[in-house]
């Protein structure tokens, strides 16, 4: 029996890849975008680096000399991108446009959207959640 009421799979997918599509930003300037890599860089470098330097050091003060070094110019590495990265972050924070008056939690769609997903995820998700676990202290 065939009632159409079940369509498959890749209909669904095909209608969120155009949806994604459609919020693409296409006339966005490259400047933004690339404000965003050095964001981006800004975050992931330093923490790639000053791994590696805990990993050199910690192996260096036991196996040799050499790993010592490198060790330190990896922490070198770290803060240099980091004092390099927090600033491309707070440049591209300055150059960056907050949420016009009203428009994070005030009266609008996004708002009353929030709110929606605020009071389904408590009525969903929380609520049932502390249930049960008050339930299992009680038993």
């Amino acid at each position: 029996m065939a009632c159409g009421c079940f369509r498959p799979a890749s209909t669904y997918a095909a209608r969120a890849d155009a949806d994604a599509e459609a919020r693409l930003p296409v006339d966005e300037p490259s400047r933004e975008r690339v404000s965003g890599w050095w964001g981006v860089l800004g975050v992931i470098v330093p923490i790639v680096a000053v791994a590696a330097a805990v990993v050199f050091l910690l192996l260096g003060y036991v196996l040799g000399n050499a790993l010592v070094v490198a060790g330190w110019v990896a922490a070198a590495v770290g803060a240099v991108s980091l004092l390099v990265g927090g600033a491309g972050l707070l440049g591209a924070a300055a150059r960056g446009e907050g949420p016009a008056e009203g428009e994070a939690d005030g009266p609008g769609e996004l708002g009353r959207a929030r709110d929606a997903w605020r009071a389904a995820l408590a009525e969903r998700g929380l609520v049932p959640f502390l249930v049960a676990q008050a339930n299992m202290r009680q038993v």
